[in-house]
């Protein structure tokens, strides 16, 4: 069942028979490749896990419910935590409200499921302040951020390799925790949805090491080349290093860069909010342990 709204619009979860109205949202909207969209759909549980508006049989709006591993603080705790993605709004249908009330269904149905905290990467900077009115978010979570050059041509004895999901996930976990960041754990299975949107875009989800593993990181290739590092993680110290490992698998006249709001002095990034966060209980105990860690949005 649904609440009905002005204009006989109805505001519902997603049911078997949206899938393919679905995947035709995504595409207007987004504009994302066939395989792009098929990758996230299968990742998402969708369409149960989707919360959208429908009017006139066509769905005006929808967002995207994601579980995620858990929300680990520097204490050591970690707590349920869920991501909503992907608002869409067909554009005939803006100006009417129905993203705010899609994204505040979603986030309302989430809590309601057992889910303690509510995260979000706002896709663009303007919409800090609109998610911060309209959905209660607060701003949370921090990346630093460096363009830097093609590297030398790396002359050590480190390696690079593709890492598997589990892999990647275990020392992306380990290597945060140790530094008793406060961060989203995403888990396997999102980390293995970051590994078929790395490869449609020729990038991938790579290892760093000599004698053991010491780095991870995540890339995709733009339409002009250049590599986006959307996740790199390894000692301050070795960082240029990953860069010049990076570059052998995927040469490319500039990177973007990006690493923990502590991390990337040595690379002279940026820092720059990222992602939003509540709790179910509404108080905001989180902010003291900001900036956090989003890491990848699979933006």
């Amino acid at each position: 069942m649904g609440a009905a709204m002005k204009n006989d619009a109805i505001l519902r979860s997603g049911h078997p028979e949206d899938l393919s109205r679905l995947k035709a949202l995504w595409q207007d909207v987004f504009g994302d490749p066939p395989e792009v969209i098929d990758a996230f759909l299968s990742f998402s549980g969708a369409p149960k896990t989707v919360m959208l508006m429908e009017e006139d049989g066509d769905i005006a709006s929808a967002i995207y419910t994601l579980p995620m591993e858990g929300l680990y603080f520097p204490n050591g705790t970690i707590h349920p935590i869920s991501l909503t993605y992907a608002l869409a709004t067909r554009p005939k249908f803006r100006g009417r409200g129905y993203g705010k009330q899609v994204m505040n269904a979603a986030i309302q149905k989430s809590f309601s499921e057992g889910f303690l905290y509510s995260a979000q990467w706002p896709a663009k900077d303007w919409l800090f302040d609109h998610y911060r009115k309209t959905a209660n978010y607060l701003d949370c979570f921090a990346v630093r951020e460096s363009q830097v050059p093609s590297p030398d041509t790396y002359s050590g004895t480190g390696w690079i390799r593709e890492a598997s999901a589990a892999a990647y996930n275990n020392f992306r976990n380990n290597f945060l925790q140790r530094r008793k960041s406060f961060f989203i754990m995403f888990g396997d299975t999102a980390i293995t949805l970051q590994k078929k949107l790395s490869a449609c875009s020729g990038g991938g989800c790579y290892l760093f090491g000599a004698d053991a593993v010491w780095g991870c990181a995540s890339c995709e290739i733009a339409g002009d080349g250049t590599v986006l590092v959307k996740e790199l993680l390894c000692p301050e110290e070795k960082l240029k290093e990953a860069l010049s490992l990076l570059a052998t698998v995927h040469p490319a006249k500039s990177y973007c860069v990006r690493t923990p709001a502590d991390l990337g002095y040595a690379l002279q990034g940026r820092l720059r909010y990222c992602g939003q966060l509540q709790n179910r209980g509404g108080n905001s105990n989180f902010l003291a342990c900001k900036p956090g860690y989003y890491g990848l949005a699979f933006d």
